[in-house]
C-alpha cells in the first residue's frame, strides 16, 4: 500500500518561506512491497514509488479440455436418452399387456353369455348380416356375429393393428397373427396378436422361437 504525506513547516523568516512551502514527501510503503521501487521525479524532489503489478489473469480452457469434457458429456446424454427410450417402450409393452388383459376377459364374459353361440366365436363369418343394437332382435348365432366384429374393431383401435382370435389349442402359447396354430383340441382359448418393438435378446437366445421377431402375444383360456 502507497501512502505519500506532504510536510509543511512554519518558519518567521519570510526569506524561507518560499523554500519552506515547497514540500517535503516521503514514502511509505508496505514492507512487502520494499524491494521493487522504481523512482519518480516530482518537481525537485524524488520520491520513490511502488510498481505495483497486476494480479495475473485466470488460467483459461484449453481447446482440447474443452473437447474432452463435450465427448464425456455427450456419452452420459446419449446412455440417459437410451434408458429414457427403454422405459417408454416398456411403459408401451406394459399399458398392450393391460389391454389385451381387459379385451380377452370381457369377450370371454361375451361368450359364456351367448353358450349357444360357441361355433360362430370359434368360426366367424367375414361380415355381420345384423347390427344387434337396441330394440333390435337378434337370434344367438348374430348376436355372437355383430360381439365379435364390436370386439375386434375396439381391439384395434385400443392397440394399433392388433388381431384377436377364439379357437380350441392343446398348446396356447404358440402361433402368430398369420398362422394362430391352432390345433382343434384343447380348451377354447382367446390369442391376441400385435406388432411391439423387436426383443434382440430373446431372439438372439431362442432365434428357433415360433413368435416372430417383434410380435407380440397375449393367451387368455376362456372358463
Amino acid at each position: 500500500m502507497l501512502l505519500i504525506l506532504a510536510d509543511f513547516p512554519w518558519t518567521t523568516n519570510n526569506s524561507d518561506i518560499a523554500d519552506s512551502l515547497q514540500p517535503r514527501f516521503a514514502l511509505e510503503t508496505s514492507p512487502r512491497y520494499a524491494e521493487n521501487n522504481d523512482s519518480l521525479l516530482l518537481g525537485e524532489q524524488n520520491v520513490s514509488l511502488m510498481q505495483f503489478k497486476a494480479p495475473d489473469a485466470m488460467a483459461g480452457f484449453s481447446l482440447l479440455e474443452v473437447l474432452v469434457a463435450g465427448t464425456v458429456f455427450s456419452i452420459g446424454l446419449a446412455g440417459l436418452s437410451a434408458l429414457l427410450l427403454t422405459n417408454i417402450i416398456g411403459s408401451a409393452e406394459a399399458r398392450h399387456q393391460g389391454t389385451a388383459t381387459v379385451m380377452a376377459a370381457n369377450l370371454a364374459e361375451q361368450i359364456s353369455l351367448n353358450p349357444l353361440a360357441l361355433n360362430r366365436y370359434l368360426n366367424p363369418p367375414e361380415y355381420v348380416s345384423r347390427l344387434c343394437m337396441g330394440a333390435e332382435q337378434c337370434t344367438a348365432e348374430q348376436q355372437a356375429d355383430y360381439d365379435f366384429k364390436l370386439w375386434k374393431i375396439e381391439l384395434a383401435d385400443n392397440i394399433r393393428n392388433a388381431n384377436g382370435v377364439v379357437c380350441r389349442d392343446g398348446t396356447p402359447q404358440d402361433g402368430n397373427e398369420e398362422n394362430s396354430l391352432c390345433d382343434g383340441a384343447g380348451p377354447m382359448v382367446i390369442k391376441i396378436f400385435w406388432s411391439g418393438r423387436m426383443n434382440t435378446a430373446t431372439q438372439e437366445t431362442n432365434p428357433e422361437s415360433n413368435q416372430q421377431a417383434g410380435q407380440r402375444r397375449f393367451t387368455f383360456e376362456v372358463g
